[in-house]
């Protein structure tokens, strides 16, 4: 499915949430930003939160106080709390 990203979120114990997804939004110091398949690859420093599936049934929201984004190859990686 070419509109799909996988997406793994994980803090220093344990995977939060892994799993296929349709889009992500969160936010940086420039603000709220979204991330869509086929994406370009990207480092970043996030704030606040990750919205996966904004405005889906199986939209999810995960908090935190700081996060490390990487996206390369339609692949979301992020570190939250480090």
């Amino acid at each position: 499915m070419a509109d799909v990203l996988s997406i793994s979120v994980r803090n220093r114990k344990e995977i939060v949430f892994e799993g296929p997804i349709y889009s992500v939004t969160s936010y940086n110091e420039l603000g709220e930003f979204d991330v869509l398949s086929e994406h370009a690859n990207m480092i970043t420093l996030l704030k606040d939160k990750l919205l996966i599936d904004k405005g889906r049934p199986s939209e999810k929201e995960i908090t935190f106080g700081n996060a490390l984004m990487n996206i390369t190859r339609n692949e979301v990686s992020v570190y939250m709390d480090i």
